[in-house]
């Protein structure tokens, strides 16, 4: 690992070996081998073969914990919004990690249809093959970011990875990346930097799937509950309607997600319900004018 390599022999360089070996190891599972060419495979996931594995993108924009990967029936890796009830009952949705110790590289398999993730014409995506090789072999290189799914005692704190075919010795491998349409695409290069969110993926167990999605729930559920209060307050400030029924509309609105929440039982829903009130919150301004000096609060 020149300039800094070792050049001498003897008992008294035994530490400075091991410490320069664990540094140049250390660079290479970093994605900086410090010869050149791809990131150092190593057990980057402490996986169980038999372990059912959900796998999101980092990228909140890109559906983080609401959207996972599947598989077309023509091995096409598709990125589906679903929701977490959905998700762990439906084994489409479900991949095996089995790692190589012979080469420190995982196989991906599909616990639905046994096809595994392959490189084939420039692309990952999965097929059927009776033995696994080199093709279906991929380093899934930890991501330096913590990510932390759910909210309050209910999280989920892990890393990303990135999923890249990493035995071609180039120093930007190709590499899985989140597109803007519910599906996946091989980028030529992988894209080291912390900010490369949309090539990094999570993966998650069913218990953990089901734990962060509870946590966002209940942080949600209390956002709607400051919405609804807040929009009570609005009421009573004085004012007189310019559309029709614009007041008693958005009473019944406020009425009817009030006693709502506590049924609201997925992620989905809390979001559509508050998405429907800061409409009707929306609708409410518009639709009345305000007497006097009087003035809504919005600080909710």
């Amino acid at each position: 690992m020149g300039p800094f390599g070792i050049n001498g022999s003897g008992t008294e360089f035994r530490l400075l070996y091991i410490a320069n070996a664990l540094q140049t190891q250390g660079l290479g599972e970093d994605g900086l081998p410090p010869t050149g060419g791809s990131p150092t495979p190593y057990y980057t996931i402490e996986s169980e073969d038999t372990t059912k594995y959900y796998i999101t993108n980092e990228d909140e924009a890109y559906g983080r914990a609401t959207a996972y990967l599947t598989e077309t029936s023509d091995g096409q890796l598709v990125y589906r919004t679903i929701s977490s009830v959905e998700v762990v009952e439906d084994d489409a949705f479900a991949w095996h990690l089995i790692f190589q110790p012979q080469t420190c590289y995982y196989l991906l398999r599909n616990a639905k249809s046994g096809k595994y993730f392959t490189f084939r014409s420039g692309s990952i995506r999965t097929a059927e093959v009776a033995e696994p090789a080199g093709q279906e072999s991929f380093h899934l290189m930890r991501g330096r970011v913590p990510v932390i799914l759910g909210a309050g005692d209910q999280t989920v704190n892990t890393k990303g990875y990135w999923i890249c075919e990493g035995k071609r010795n180039v120093e930007t491998p190709p590499a899985l990346q989140a597109n803007g349409e519910g599906g996946t695409i091989t980028v030529a290069n992988q894209d080291f930097t912390n900010s490369a969110t949309s090539q990094r993926w999570v993966f998650l167990t069913a218990d953990q799937v089901r734990l962060a999605d509870e946590g966002k729930i209940a942080v949600d559920k209390e956002k709607l509950r400051r919405y609804v209060a807040g929009a009570k307050e609005m009421s009573k400030v004085p004012h007189h309607d310019v559309s029709s029924d614009a007041s008693a509309s958005f009473t019944s609105l406020v009425n009817k997600t009030e006693a709502s929440i506590d049924h609201l039982t997925s992620a989905a829903e809390v979001v559509s319900s508050i998405d429907a009130m800061y409409a009707g919150i929306t609708t409410f301004m518009v639709g009345t004018a305000l007497d006097g000096m009087s003035a809504y609060d919005l600080t909710f």
